[in-house]
Parts: C-alpha cells; sequence; structure tokens
C-alpha cells in the first residue's frame, strides 16, 4: 500500500502534456484536486458508445500504477481520466471529487456510461461511487480491492494493517470519533453497495489474488462478490491463485480487456 502510494505521488510530480506518449490534460478545480485526461494517438479511430460518445476507462486510484489495461485501451480508441482522491477512503469527500470528475467529462462529451477500475483502497472509493450514482457506470473493476476499513488500515483482521497516519485519514473521511467508531463502522461497500449494485445491473469484476496478505480477500472482495451473487448481481472473477497483493492487474491485460468490450455501453 505505501509503496502504490509513493508511486501516484511521483506520478503527480511528472510532466502533464504527456503520459507514456500519450497526450495529456491536467486541470486542478480545485486546490489539491488534480482531474487527468489522456487522449488517444491522433489518427486512432475514438471507440465510441452508443450514443455516439467517446468513451472513457477511469483510473480511479493510484495513477500510472500498473496501466497495463491503461495502454491497452487507449490503443484502441479510449480515453483515460482521473481525479485526485488520496487518503479519502471512499468518504463523502472522495463522492464529491469523483461526482466533480464524472459531471466534468459528461457535460465535455463524453459517454454517461464509464467503465471504472479500482485497485488496492482504490475499490472503497469505486464501489461506493458506483453504488452512489447506480446506473452510470457502464462496470466496475475491483482489483484486489479494500473494501473495509477495518481489513485496513485498521487491522482488525488478518492484515497487519497501514500506519498511524493511515488509520487516523480513514476515521477522518469517515467522521469516526475514534477507534471504537471505526471498529463499530458499518458504512463500508460490503455493506451498502451490494444491493445498489445488484439493482442496476451493474457488471463487476473482481480480479483477486487468493494469496493476498495486505488486503486478505476473505475480508473483502470475496464476500462481496458472494453478496453480490446472492442478491442477484452481475458478476465475474479472475483468480490469481498463490499471488500476493502485488503486482496489480494482468500482463498481458487480455482477459481484462476482453470484459471491457464485452460490457461497454
Amino acid at each position: 500500500m505505501r509503496a502504490e502510494g509513493a508511486r501516484a505521488e511521483a506520478a503527480m510530480e511528472k510532466d502533464w502534456t504527456s503520459w507514456n506518449g500519450y497526450e495529456m490534460e491536467r486541470s486542478d478545480p480545485e486546490p489539491g484536486v488534480a482531474r487527468l485526461l489522456v487522449r488517444p494517438k491522433a489518427g486512432t479511430p475514438l471507440a465510441r458508445d452508443a450514443e455516439g460518445r467517446p468513451l472513457w476507462y477511469w483510473k480511479v486510484h493510484f495513477w500510472g500504477a500498473f496501466p497495463f489495461v491503461d495502454l491497452a485501451l487507449l490503443a484502441r480508441g479510449w480515453h483515460v481520466a482521473h481525479a485526485t482522491v488520496d487518503e479519502l477512503y471512499g468518504g463523502p469527500e472522495c463522492m464529491r471529487r469523483m461526482d466533480g470528475l464524472y459531471d466534468a467529462m459528461v457535460a465535455r462529451g463524453f459517454s454517461r456510461r464509464p467503465v471504472l477500475c479500482g485497485m488496492s483502497r482504490g475499490g472503497l472509493d469505486t464501489a461506493n461511487w458506483a453504488a452512489h450514482r447506480a446506473g452510470a457506470p457502464a462496470g466496475i473493476i475491483l482489483d484486489n480491492p479494500l473494501l473495509d476499513i477495518r481489513s485496513w488500515p485498521l487491522g482488525a483482521g488478518a492484515s497487519k494493517g497501514g500506519t498511524a497516519e493511515n488509520r487516523e485519514n480513514a476515521k477522518r473521511a469517515w467522521g469516526l470519533r475514534d477507534d471504537a467508531e471505526a471498529m463499530a463502522f458499518e458504512g463500508g461497500p460490503l455493506r451498502t453497495a451490494v444491493a445498489p449494485l445488484a439493482a442496476a445491473r451493474t457488471p463487476v469484476l473482481l480480479v483477486q489474488a487468493l494469496a493476498d496478505t495486505v488486503v486478505p480477500p476473505e475480508e473483502n472482495g470475496l464476500p462481496f462478490l458472494e453478496a453480490l451473487r446472492a442478491a442477484g448481481g452481475v458478476c465475474e472473477t479472475i483468480e490469481k491463485p498463490g499471488a500476493d497483493h502485488h503486482p496489480h492487474s494482468l500482463d498481458p491485460p487480455d482477459r481484462i480487456v476482453g470484459w471491457i468490450e464485452r460490457i461497454r455501453p
């Protein structure tokens, strides 16, 4: 988790006009919030939805980390977008910032149905926003997702948890006054996102490392998948037996990209 954050911070210090050979646009709508948009290369036919709007892939957290899917979609004419949600743990401020990016993209003529990817703690952001704006995502990818702050950063289960700063940030993000309130917290996606996602028939792809020691699957991705299936949700899984928290995604990313192309709006 700490290494992912360091990579994200390093990426945010680079030149803002290009990314991996692609043109990139940055805007800063408010202090501490950057929005990024990477465009396909000139001459690449744009991928469009049924309304003719350009399709976009939303890398919710850890910009620049394990970008295999991002690059594959750019080569297929998709745009890739991101907004700063660091250390917000899927809370109300995270939802406000994600609403801001989504509304801005739609206002600019992009598809109303993005595909979101939440890696690690980005699972909180992604699942919560997909429930908050139920029906908006064309689909979501949860990649070794954190879905319960009690698992990480609090470390109440099999994980050793995060740093003291992580724990304080998670409590602050949700307005939790102390450890007792945090341990009793019932507001995470495991409890609140399943019903809205199932009702909206939002496709969910769980990419799960089965030996994840940082974000244990039995406390996060696997019970979420089981609950979603029980509720009649639309879900698939790609299991990675023996794999730990890193690396995320797949290289090559063909199975994930294939799923995205199947559920594209």
